[in-house]
């Protein structure tokens, strides 16, 4: 699956937790910085891994072409990531970079042709940091 394929994904799925989270929207961002923004200044960001369910593992992107992304450029508060619509986990960014600064992660893998490089983790190891105070 290429880059633009995925991008129409991630709309699909902002849109859905724009959706869950019930919020007003204060507006959308299409750059690095994050996906939207809430009336009450809380900044988010959306990603969908589709193959979560079916893998057990979770991607976490932090570049893409050589430069920082994902992760290791997001000014968000919130990372939201989906395994399905009916699965999500929204969790406080800091708890991600947290799992990534305790190297909880497994692998290093690229995507995209190459072009994206990100961490992959075991659900079950990153969803530890969900309810640890970080």
């Amino acid at each position: 699956m290429g880059f633009d394929e995925c991008l129409l994904i991630g709309q699909k799925f902002e849109k859905l937790a724009i959706s869950i989270l019930g919020e007003e929207i204060e507006e959308t961002c299409t750059d690095y910085r994050y996906d939207f923004l809430t009336k009450n200044g809380v900044k988010h960001e959306v990603k969908a891994d589709l193959k979560g369910n079916e893998t057990g593992n979770i991607y976490i992107e932090y570049q893409y072409k050589g430069r920082k992304s994902g992760i290791t450029k997001t000014e968000s508060e919130y990372w939201w990531i989906f395994l399905s619509e009916d699965t999500y986990y929204k969790f406080k960014t800091k708890q991600i970079k947290q799992a990534i600064k305790d190297k909880k992660y497994f692998k290093i893998v690229g995507c995209y042709d190459g072009g994206s490089k990100g961490l992959l983790f075991k659900k079950d190891v990153l969803l530890t940091y969900l309810d640890n105070g970080y």
